[in-house]
C-alpha cells in the first residue's frame, strides 16, 4: 500500500507532467503556426515571381508581334506605292480618255 506522502509526491509528478505536456503542445502549436505562416510567405512569393514571368513573356510576345505587324505592314503599304507608281507611269492612249470624258460628261 501507498502511504501518503508518496501519493502526494506521485500528484505532484502528475501534475508536473502535464504541465510539461502543454508546454510540449504549446510550443508544437507554436511551430505549426511559425511553420503555415512561413509557407504561405512563400507560396506568396512564388505567386509573385509567377506572375511577373508571365507578364514578361506576354510582353515579349506582344513586342514580338507588335514588331512583325509593323514589318508586314511596311511591306504592303511600298507594295502598294510601287503598284501606285507603276500605274501613274503608264501611258493613257488618247481613244481611252475621249471615252471616259464622254462617258462621265467631264
Amino acid at each position: 500500500m501507498i502511504d501518503e506522502h508518496d501519493f502526494v509526491e506521485e500528484i505532484a509528478r502528475v501534475k508536473q507532467a502535464e504541465a510539461e505536456k502543454e508546454k510540449i503542445i504549446f510550443g508544437a502549436k507554436k511551430d505549426a503556426e511559425k511553420i503555415l505562416s512561413n509557407a504561405s510567405a512563400d507560396a506568396k512569393s512564388i505567386n509573385e515571381k509567377a506572375m511577373d514571368s508571365a507578364k514578361k513573356a506576354e510582353d515579349s510576345v506582344l513586342e514580338k508581334i507588335r514588331r512583325e505587324t509593323e514589318a508586314e505592314e511596311k511591306k504592303i503599304l511600298s507594295n502598294a506605292k510601287k503598284e501606285a507608281e507603276k500605274i501613274l507611269s503608264m501611258p493613257v492612249p488618247r481613244s481611252a480618255v475621249k471615252k471616259i470624258v464622254q462617258e462621265f460628261g467631264v
